[in-house]
């Protein structure tokens, strides 16, 4: 009787019927639940009887298991068309370009869709038990993958998910866990994101090095299928997959818009090699869009893939991989989530404040007649205009229409029509993209609607920084995760990568500097002879060559951002040899200077003490295998080999040296360990050049750079030149500032002189004195901070006050090496009298002629644009 059933159904299928493909479907597997009598007899009458709704724990009839099934299907591929009896396998047909056969993922060869069709629906439809998971596997350009489902107790008509889903999408949809969504990740990342392998096969071959964090997994999503323009459906439904890893760790979930419902489904795994992928899906009810918001959309999603994926023949069937379309805070509900949360949404699909920092600000300028507010929604909603503040205004740039090549069709020979503004999108390539689209927005006066043109000027993309973004936050991932076990902040990171080519705001390569010089000077002062030139050692350590060297071995070069707005012009290409082709593409070749790369590294060792302190910062210098001497792991450890380095030695003055130490422990607030060091240090005079202490004041004019730069520069408001701060540390590090802050602080009282010099320290403190009163009653009158008096006047700069920065190098070692108590002594007994007018009045000082120059060249371009405005 089975035989005689799937006789009569391979000659159903052949035959023209009435229904639907899907009901015809679900007439089928509704037979075959049934008993086969009952089955050949519905069928038989053209009509299948609706069975009840199964029960939660229903069990299958004993004449029609699901092994009994399934045998009966498999059964009914190896018979032939006339044969009343098993036989051999029906001969292989030409079935690669019939739409009624599919490719079989796993042994190549073509079957059926509605055997393939029935197959996947009956895996959702038998009922759960103890019985095995039902497999599915795929392999694709030697990739294997299996996907496992779920036995679900649901009724037949729930698992299609509606009656207008037709065999063919009901197939891709019931499979595409294993075929598409697998394989177009890997082959696309593959293929064009060389350096970046996020896939789940990589995820099996190196989860070890932190590969398997769930916030680099791929999403992707599908877009609309049908046309776009269709007036016959306006709903649409929007399906989000969350992917867990191992069961534990939620992924930020991908969505799938569709026309049409997506099939009821429980959670269902994939599983590759020794990881397992726990997927669910949940649907949304159906929402109304506009046939408008249709049509952006559809195209907004095609050029943006195009974009993404640098395939221009990328079309609204194909699957692609995308960044996770939903806010990262929200997560879907059991209840369901609202429309609002679906793919088409603007706010919601892409991160507008994240491209806002990510853009740089070119022209803008604010028009309440002929200027687009609030641009997503003129996008998305283009019955709207001028909706709020323009949170978009990074975005784009403004020009006057008479500025348009003749080709653009915006002249006219009406003047007051010449002189509208219309906005239009930034000139930018795409990292690693070859090609490139064209956007504009045109916003028209007396009107309620905007139009998009995309031919108006070439090369212009409104959605360019959007991509830049994207492949901003690929490359943030990987490397961080790649190189650093992910212990960078991700804007740290950004910041880093940036640096080489960013025109303001590299205080992390500022940063990066100090902290280099301070790691690579103590290990020089713990592993060098004292009497080693030990200056000259860490300025050739410090090269640019060498920060270049270690970019080189960890193949940095290929990750530092490259925005083709502040390249240099008209400039011979350098060292574009260190950049593999792969990642820079045909049109054009980077050019990385080896200062622009050596920039990065520093940033990238700022990011670390920033995101971690010194222990990080260590461990990020080794790992971009920088050659610091003998570099320890800890900080802990360094000073260990500092204690070894410097041995105690007897100080010139026990006596003095005894009430020094109680001073500076009062500042400080805590016993030091190695006292002996302080007392050395502030009988520096006294001590000869191939004693400890001259190890000592290297340390502490090392770590007196690393707190003047860390703590007050890198505080300042707004973001001035990394040259800008260096020489205003210059000013701070001079000798006779370091006087000032001395007599300012007290010291001179606690430091041990021979006779003779005392005089000449005297008569220094009261010219100090009276000019520091000269200046302040100066700065009174005229309202402003008061100047650096020391540079300008004639003291004798002697050995009366080097102890300064042997002290703070002793602190240093005395605490080990943990600054504390340098930093205390700084900010309680030197900053906190003097050191901030220092900071305010240098900076002021080097910033004035930059500013000015700044609002010069505002007012000349403001000038210019007015003048020929008016003709």
């Amino acid at each position: 009787m089975d035989i005689a059933l799937a006789l009569h159904l391979s000659a159903r299928a052949r035959q023209p019927h009435p229904l639907p493909p899907a009901l015809y479907l679900t007439e089928i597997l509704m037979a075959a639940s049934q008993s086969p009598t009952t089955a050949h007899q519905n069928l038989s009458n053209g009509s299948a009887s609706p069975s009840p709704s199964p029960s939660p724990s229903p069990s299958p009839p004993p004449s029609a298991s699901p092994s009994s099934s399934h045998q009966m299907r498999m059964h009914s591929r190896e018979v032939s068309d006339g044969a009343s009896g098993p036989s051999t396998k029906r001969t292989k047909i030409d079935a690669v370009d019939d739409t009624r056969f599919i490719r079989d993922a796993t042994t190549g060869s073509c079957i059926y869709i509605r055997d393939a069709t029935s197959d996947a629906l009956q895996r959702y439809r038998e009922p759960l038990g103890n019985l095995p998971k039902s497999t599915l596997s795929s392999s694709l350009d030697s990739f294997m993958c299996t996907v496992e489902f779920p036995v679900p107790s649901t009724n037949l008509h729930s698992a299609i998910g509606n009656s207008w889903l037709c065999a063919k999408e009901a197939t891709r949809r019931a499979t595409f866990e294993a075929c598409a969504y697998l394989y177009n990740a890997g082959r696309l990342e593959y293929n064009h994101f060389p350096h970046q392998l996020t896939t789940i096969c990589a995820l099996s071959q190196e989860a070890q090095n932190g590969l398997d964090h769930h916030q680099r997994l791929p999403t992707f999503h599908t877009i609309f299928h049908e046309d776009p323009i269709d007036p016959g459906t306006d709903q649409f439904f929007a399906t989000v997959f969350t992917v867990g890893e191992d069961g534990s760790r939620p992924v930020r979930p991908f969505v799938c818009v569709t026309r049409r419902p997506f099939p009821w489904i429980l959670q269902f795994s994939v599983a590759h090699e020794n990881l397992r992928f726990p997927i669910e899906a949940r649907r949304s009810a159906g929402f109304p869009i506009s046939i408008t918001r249709r049509r952006w959309a559809h195209e907004f999603s095609v050029k943006l893939l195009r974009l993404a994926s640098r395939d221009q023949s990328f079309g609204p069937n194909k699957l692609n991989y995308w960044i996770p379309p939903t806010s990262p805070g929200w997560t879907p509900t059991a209840e369901g989530y609202t429309p609002h949360s679906a793919f088409i949404d603007g706010d919601n699909l892409i991160d507008w404040d994240e491209v806002e920092r990510a853009t740089v600000m070119e022209g803008w300028q604010s028009d309440d007649d002929n200027t687009v507010q609030f641009p997503q929604q003129a996008f998305f909603y283009p019955e709207r205009r001028r909706m709020g503040s323009p949170s978009l205004h990074l975005l784009v740039s403004v020009s006057r229409r008479h500025q348009l090549p003749p080709t653009s069709g915006a002249f006219t020979s009406d003047p007051r029509k010449m002189q509208q503004e219309y906005l239009v999108g930034r000139c930018f390539e795409p990292f690693m993209s070859p090609t490139a689209t064209s956007f504009s927005y045109t916003p028209r006066s007396n009107c309620d609607t905007v139009t998009i043109s995309s031919s108006m000027i070439d090369a212009v993309h409104l959605l360019a920084p959007i991509m830049r973004h994207v492949d901003e936050v690929l490359i943030i991932i990987e490397l961080n995760w790649r190189a650093f076990e992910g212990h960078y902040t991700e804007e740290s990171m950004r910041s880093s990568l940036s640096t080489a080519f960013s025109k303001e705001g590299q205080r992390l390569e500022f940063l990066g500097d100090s902290i280099t010089a301070l790691h690579m000077g103590l290990s020089l002062a713990v592993t060098m002879p004292p009497t080693s030139k030990l200056r000259g050692k860490l300025s050739c350590l410090q090269a640019n060559s060498t920060f270049a060297a270690g970019a080189l071995n960890c193949r940095l070069t290929e990750w530092i951002f490259d925005p083709p707005s502040v390249l240099p012009r008209n400039k011979k290409k350098a060292n574009s040899n260190l950049i593999p082709t792969s990642i820079t593409g045909v049109r054009r070749t980077r050019t990385l200077k080896t200062k622009a790369v050596a920039d990065v590294v520093e940033a990238l060792i700022a990011a670390a003490y920033v995101s971690g302190g010194h222990a990080l910062a260590f461990w990020a210098q080794k790992a971009l295998e920088l050659p610091i001497p003998n570099i320890v792991g800890s900080w802990a450890g360094l000073a260990a080999m500092a204690h070894l380095a410097l041995p105690a030695h007897d100080t010139a003055d026990n006596q003095q040296s005894e009430e020094a130490l109680a001073y500076v422990e009062s500042i400080v607030g805590a016993d030091l360990r190695t006292p002996h060091l302080v007392g050395e240090a502030l009988t520096f005079s006294r001590v000869g050049p191939d004693r400890p202490p001259l190890s000592i004041r290297f340390v502490g004019e090392i770590v007196y750079k690393f707190l003047a730069g860390t703590r007050y520069l890198s505080k300042i408001a707004g973001s001035p030149n990394p040259h800008v701060l260096t020489e205003v540390t210059k000013l701070i590090v001079n000798k006779k500032t370091l006087v000032a802050l001395a007599a300012s602080a007290g010291l001179y009282v606690r430091i041990g002189l021979d006779e003779a010099d005392e005089d000449t320290r005297d008569e220094c403190i009261v010219t100090l004195q009276i000019a520091q009163e000269q200046e302040g009653e100066e700065a009174g009158r005229e309202q402003r901070q008061p100047g650096m008096y020391w540079l300008t006047e004639d003291i004798a700069v002697g050995k009366s006050f080097d102890p300064v920065r042997p002290l703070l190098g002793a602190l240093v070692i005395s605490e080990d090496f943990s600054c504390n108590a340098a930093e205390a002594f700084f900010d309680g007994a030197i900053s906190s009298t003097l050191f901030q007018d220092i900071f305010t009045t240098a900076l002021s000082q080097r910033l004035y002629i930059r500013q000015i120059t700044s609002i010069l060249s505002v007012a000349q371009k403001h000038f210019k644009h007015s003048y020929a405005s008016s003709y």
